[in-house]
């Protein structure tokens, strides 16, 4: 048997070994701290060789130090149970009290955060005692981190920073460039960005300077997290793969799996359900195999929520019931008040009613316990919307005006706009219509001013009125009968109308917006860019996809932020409204528009309000509005014959059969139908010869111009061109001409920034019904998303999107497709002339020739449209041949 003293010395080169590789609680495991458990492991076997207690209490605090380095928490929890009593039955009562700091670590990190407090109020009458400034300093780390678990940043806040104030005096600048880093995450929290950067900076260069590479790592991956609640997703996205990478390689599943878990939540705000899931279970079975509820939880509860985004309710059902179970298990009172709202709302959204109200009474009664009024303010807006849908009015509106109650007196604005939304709708179900006029104008105002980018909508499901559906009804609450000349009303309508197709856009590129290149004050454009970052952690928190937390801004400072935005935004108006059109939904002034038009040109605006077609009809000098054109629904199922006539003729082409004459006709009755429904009630109010078609929804995907009055095409009657909106157009109208001759054929990757008479661009045209911001460019090198257009400067008076894959889709992608065309125009295109479809390539390949001849000619582009589809109609007579083609913008 080994002497005493042997395992003496034998004990004390485990420990050597072990401190050498510089440990420390909280750190992604890798390589030195398994062979550090592997170390601790022999002591502990020594040890019970031995059978002596003071070998067994060294080998217990060398498990307990290396476990929990090794992020195995729970079996490091034993082993600290073991050696602290031992430590002060020896009377070590300094060595149990610096011991518990990491059994601190170890209790928070398993989801047992109140015992870890008690356990560090015991460590601090310890240090106290002895004037033990060093570990005073560590105590007020740890304790920084558990009040952290809890959501209560501003007291971690207070508790790191006292940290690093101890460790300078003390000369540690180990575990100062630590305290730095645990400053910047707390920081972030409470959206104090700037801060919080500037701590990630001391911390990074210190970990340089001191060769802590792991530390600096860990900085990588929360700096993450700060672009992420910034607003800056594309760049988070980016760090949190370059942060999982290097954990991967270290060995640090815990890390590794916080990053699936992060870049999880950035794809559920993105709206992107598939990648969401992927990753959220991949953390949920990460931290399940780590022993860490807390974070499972929240893993599942993302994957909830991207399950009801794919609209898969049943699933989100038992993945949120799974979660409940996790975070009371955890001890998290937050968490389940709010798993009851999410369940709550997916059972309002397949029409179980009564339950819903059910969980809604009891996840409003548990935030009300809570104090959390933002989250209460949720709840009784979905109680709100289960009266409404109950018909029990009276109740629906007690809960709309407890909703504006309660947000006055806390100072919290965000939910005006669906307290309003629902009071309006009450009072327009009452038949109260002046009243619920003013209503949907104040949800308007809120919208407008407010600047929230707020998803109201907790899960993707509307259980409140969208704000699109504000504007909607305010159109049709403003316009009189069935037709209505150029009133004071209906301008307020068509003003409606523009922000309601506004919104869509601006509601979409929202997370995108840093991308946005602006063309005017930069230094303007810099602070909306500081505002947005902050308004977006304040909104993050606010989410239900992210956890909330007592520690944040007040309503005084978000109001603060917000009127200043505004302000900003005004300001900047005046030299870039185009850029601050993409910031909120606005709509030029009517006779601003009317000025801008070429001359016998009329503007032909469609628009859906709720289940009716309404057309507004613009020229320099005259407006009207006509009412009840169609029924939506009719649009509906001619759009759906159209893609079947299409995919018929697809078909045939492809078979190279004959009989084509035979489609032609089914599809020129098709188109004659199409013209009595949409252009017969509005033809006789036209007296121009040029249109510009303002399309709606999926009439984007429809070619007007081969609408057929039985006699002629519509485009042998008029010249036509198309525009995504009047306020859009009104831009495009405003640029002058590009000078220069140059003319760009690009098959490859486009340039950033281009100036050309021209661009042809064969490419793909990838769009995204999921997330149609993200639809896309695909060329021979690359990609790029929309937001990348946006951000791109390609001066031209013509950009020609010629289709390379053969395609025949005109129901899907409607607002991918738009998007694109918008962020063309932004980009500097003047005009945008694109394929809708292609059925077959010949078609495509004599339209863009003979295009080119006429309009390099000297023929306006409009002109030049019409000559090379009547030259196309001669050797290919079947609309679905010549109809493709749409010149988007100035003519």
């Amino acid at each position: 048997m080994t002497r005493p003293s042997d395992f003496e010395r034998t004990l004390e080169e485990l420990w050597s070994r072990v401190r050498r590789t510089n440990l420390y609680g909280g750190r992604p495991s890798n390589a030195d701290s398994a062979e550090s458990v592997a170390a601790a492991r022999s002591a502990l076997d020594l040890a019970k060789e031995s059978n002596e207690p003071r070998f067994m209490r060294e080998a217990w605090c060398m498990m307990a130090f290396a476990l929990n380095a090794n992020e195995e928490y729970l079996d490091a929890l034993v082993y600290y149970r073991q050696a602290i009593p031992a430590l002060e039955d020896a009377g070590e009562l300094q060595r149990a009290a610096r011991m518990r700091l990491g059994f601190m670590m170890a209790l928070s990190t398993t989801g047992q955060s109140q015992e870890a407090l008690d356990v560090g109020r015991e460590a601090e009458a310890s240090f106290r005692e002895q004037h033990d400034l060093p570990y005073l300093a560590r105590l007020a780390t740890n304790l920084g981190a558990v009040y952290q678990r809890l959501d209560d940043y501003e007291r971690g806040a207070q508790y790191h920073f006292e940290a690093a104030e101890l460790f300078k005096r003390v000369g540690d600048d180990r575990s100062l460039a630590q305290a730095y880093l645990n400053m910047g995450n707390t920081l972030c929290s409470l959206d104090r960005f700037a801060e919080s950067e500037e701590m990630y900076a001391h911390c990074e260069s210190l970990s340089a300077k001191l060769g802590l590479e792991d530390l600096r790592a860990q900085s990588l991956f929360n700096k993450a997290h700060l672009y992420f609640f910034s607003g800056r997703l594309s760049q988070a996205l980016a760090t949190y793969r370059d942060a999982r990478l290097q954990f991967q390689s270290s060995g640090s599943r815990r890390h590794a799996a916080l990053c699936d878990l992060d870049e999880a939540e950035i794809y559920v705000q993105l709206r992107l359900p598939h990648d969401a899931l992927v990753l959220a279970q991949a953390a949920a079975d990460s931290f399940a195999k780590l022993d860490n509820p807390y974070e499972q939880g929240k893993a599942i509860v993302f994957g909830g929520v991207a399950l009801t985004q794919k609209r898969q309710f049943g699933d989100a059902l038992t993945a949120f019931k799974e979660a409940q179970s996790l975070m009371k298990q955890d001890g998290n009172s937050f968490w389940d008040a709010l798993l009851d709202l999410y369940r709550a709302e997916v059972l309002f959204s397949v029409g179980r009613l009564w339950e819903a109200h059910s969980l809604a009474s009891s996840a409003d009664a548990k935030f009300a316990e809570l104090g959390y009024t933002p989250k209460r303010l949720v709840t009784l807006v979905l109680l709100g919307r289960v009266a409404m849908a109950l018909g029990r009015l009276d109740e629906a509106e007690l809960h709309a005006r407890l909703v504006q109650e309660f947000a006055a007196e806390t100072k919290t604005s965000l939910f005006l706009f669906a307290c309003h939304a629902l009071s309006a709708e009450v009072a327009e179900r009452d038949g109260r219509m002046e009243q619920a006029t003013l209503l949907y104008e104040r949800a308007a105002h809120e919208i407008e001013l407010k600047q929230t980018h707020l998803h109201h909508d907790e899960l993707g499901i509307t259980f409140y009125k969208s704000k699109a559906e504000i504007f909607e009804s305010l159109v049709c609450l403003a316009l009189p009968g069935d037709s209505a000349l150029g009133t004071g009303a209906a301008i307020r309508a068509y003003s409606w109308c523009e922000k309601a197709k506004a919104q869509v856009f601006v509601d979409a590129l929202a997370p995108h917006l840093p991308a946005v290149r602006g063309k005017a004050n930069e230094a303007l454009i810099a602070r909306v860019e500081r505002l947005r970052g902050e308004l977006n952690g304040f909104y993050l928190r606010m989410s239900p996809e992210f956890l909330a937390t007592p520690g944040l801004p007040t309503g005084e400072g978000l109001e603060l932020r917000e009127d200043e935005l505004v302000r900003t935004l005004a300001e900047l108006s005046k030299s870039d409204s185009e850029y601050v059109s993409l910031q909120i939904a606005s709509s030029v002034h009517l006779p601003e528009l009317q000025q801008a038009l070429p001359d016998d040109t009329t503007l032909v605006e469609y628009f859906f309000a709720r289940d009716e077609v309404i057309v507004f009809l613009i020229t320099r000098d005259k407006f009207r509005v006509v009412r009840h054109v169609t029924p939506t629904k009719r649009v509906e199922f001619l759009t759906g014959r159209l893609q079947y006539h299409m995919g018929r003729f697809a078909a045939v082409v492809k078979s190279q059969r004959t009989d084509t004459e035979t489609h032609r006709t089914a599809t020129d009755d098709l188109m004659r139908r199409f013209y009595q429904e949409l252009m017969a009630p509005v033809v006789p109010y036209i007296g121009t010869s040029g249109l510009i078609i303002v399309p709606h929804g999926i009439l984007h995907r429809v070619p007007f111009h081969a609408f057929h009055d039985g006699d002629h095409y519509l485009a042998d009657l008029f010249d036509i061109t198309y525009a995504p909106s009047g306020s859009v157009l009104k831009y495009c109208l405003d640029r002058p001409d590009v000078i220069d001759s140059t003319a760009l054929q690009l098959s490859s990757n486009p340039p950033s920034s281009v100036v050309a008479n021209f661009m042809h661009m064969p490419a793909r045209i990838a769009l995204r019904q999921d997330n149609p911001v993200l639809s896309r460019l695909e060329f021979a090198n690359g990609t790029l998303c929309i937001p990348d257009i946006y951000a791109s400067r390609w001066e031209t008076n013509l950009l020609s999107l010629c289709a390379e894959d053969l395609h025949v889709d005109v129901t899907g992608g409607t607002d991918g497709l738009q998007g694109l065309v918008r962020s063309l125009l932004y980009a500097g295109c003047r005009s945008v002339l694109i394929e809708l479809w292609k059925v077959r390539r010949e078609p495509s390949e004599r339209f863009f020739a003979a295009f080119y001849s006429e309009w390099l000619g000297g023929k306006t582009k409009q002109r030049a449209m019409a000559v090379a589809q009547q030259d196309l109609r001669q050797a290919y007579p079947h609309p679905f041949d010549w109809a493709p083609f749409i010149l988007t913008g100035r003519r």
